[in-house]
């Protein structure tokens, strides 16, 4: 049966077989359909090795508990958010993301913008998958397909930019046998003027080139070298799913998301005045500079896109962004989209007419950041017992509690939250100097892990 340790924060997430097999993918859809309660469900899926077996008896559960399915194939979860929206009903993505092959997962959408995550309806799912405790089902729900959401999800993310603005470009673009390659295909066919260098972009599940995880360096690593290569402008890196990318500039750089978040928070505040943008407390300071020198109004929210859109939503915000590269639309009903933010960023590109590392430079010489170091601890209890340490040992400081603990002084500011899933915290540093930055990190980073 299901383990709750499947269960997570923000979504379902095990190995196959081992964890979730057919019968669990049965369980989780009957109890997925008797939790929303809507007469159709929207169902999509990557390009796992497991996902059609398992898509097969996610979709068997939820017409046995009486609800219609309507298939959309194998798409990116963006996608998947756009087709949830396009029938205004819920829906349920089989993908693991950016994990190893032997990974699955279900990402939930109860009704666009809001998703399915701890404290907003995992722990009455869990229970009902578990228990397995259904109420009998309607005559057996129907099936219908879709298969056209890619291309019209493609159409929807161009509307968001102007392409005919678009310079000619030399893009590198590497999907790591995930679901960008498609959605690529189906986008950039309509921007001739954008040459696409493809780096596997044939689905996979086995990701025979390396994981599709750009959030790990030397997964980009292949992408760097082949950018330098080309001399190519721009290199693109998808994870699996392409709800989320990943940039590097014509030198090679990777540019950090947190980066990103303010130069795309400050394109939307010239675009619309007075914008809200919302930012998590990992690192903030060019965020906050940036959009209230443009005329926005920073909103601060914790780590996690249920979290995120939800704020959005109440906020009307234009734009979210997280430093792990979630970057959420209001255009897209506060949703992530990989693809539109690549198409955002050709579009910033071509507007300031400069290469991106020169866009870029200004941050890179005013704002110094660790990345985030993770530490691991004996438990959970431990993860609570630090941060209060820390509240108390830095109580000279300002302190906020949005997630974790963040503290700041005139120079520098950290966070440190725990994790969600296992007992570890999470720190991330940045000062106005290099120098003081380390000196700080090297100063909590030794607190943390001091007995």
């Amino acid at each position: 049966m299901l383990e709750p340790s499947i269960f997570k924060a923000y979504d379902i997430r095990g190995i196959y077989p081992s964890q979730i097999d057919e019968k669990g993918a049965y369980h989780i859809g009957r109890a997925f359909a008797m939790y929303v309660a809507t007469p159709t469900i929207v169902v999509g899926y990557d390009m796992r090795i497991s996902s059609p077996a398992l898509s097969k008896a996610l979709m068997e559960g939820i017409r046995d508990q009486g609800g219609s399915v309507i298939e959309i194939g194998e798409v990116t979860t963006d996608a998947f958010y756009y087709a949830c929206s396009k029938y205004n009903t819920a829906g349920i993505m089989n993908t693991a993301s950016h994990n190893p092959p032997e990974w699955t997962g279900f990402k939930m959408v109860k009704q666009i913008p809001y998703l399915i995550g701890k404290g907003y309806g995992m722990e009455e799912l869990q229970e009902l998958a578990i228990t397995g405790k259904f109420e009998k089902g309607q005559i057996q729900g129907n099936i219908s397909h879709d298969p056209n959401i890619l291309e019209e999800f493609a159409i929807k993310c161009l509307s968001l930019i102007d392409p005919s603005s678009i310079k000619p470009l030399k893009v590198v673009i590497d999907a790591g046998n995930g679901m960008g390659g498609m959605m690529s295909q189906a986008t950039f066919k309509h921007m001739p003027q954008v040459n696409v260098i493809p780096m596997y972009f044939e689905p996979n599940g086995n990701f025979p080139n390396h994981i599709p995880d750009p959030f790990v360096e030397e997964n980009k690593e292949l992408l760097v070298k082949k950018v330098k290569e080309e001399k190519a402008d721009i290199g693109i890196a998808f994870d699996g799913d392409a709800d989320r990318c990943f940039f590097v500039d014509e030198t090679g750089y990777p540019i950090p998301g947190y980066f990103l978040v303010a130069l795309f928070g400050q394109w939307f505040c010239q675009k619309e005045k007075g914008a809200s943008i919302v930012y998590d407390p990992r690192t903030v300071n060019a965020v906050i500079d940036i959009i209230t020198k443009a005329g926005g109004k920073p909103v601060l929210e914790r780590v996690g896109h249920t979290y995120f859109k939800n704020r959005m939503k109440a906020e009307n915000a234009i734009f979210g962004g997280e430093g792990s590269a979630h970057y959420y639309y209001r255009d897209l009903n506060f949703c992530d989209s990989g693809i539109a933010s690549a198409l955002l960023l050709l579009q910033i590109v071509s507007q300031k007419d400069e290469p991106l590392s020169a866009i870029v430079s200004p941050l890179k010489k005013k704002y110094f950041f660790s990345g985030e170091i993770n530490t691991k601890v004996e438990n959970f209890d431990m993860v609570e017992r630090k941060i209060k340490q820390i509240a108390e040992h830095y109580q000279d400081g300002e302190i906020t509690y949005t997630d974790g603990i963040s503290v700041r002084y005139k120079d520098v500011y950290f966070n440190v939250r725990g994790s969600n899933t296992e007992p570890l915290l999470r720190l991330n540093v940045e000062a106005k100097t290099k120098t003081k930055m380390e000196k700080i990190r090297d100063e909590v980073l030794s607190f943390i892990r001091s007995a």
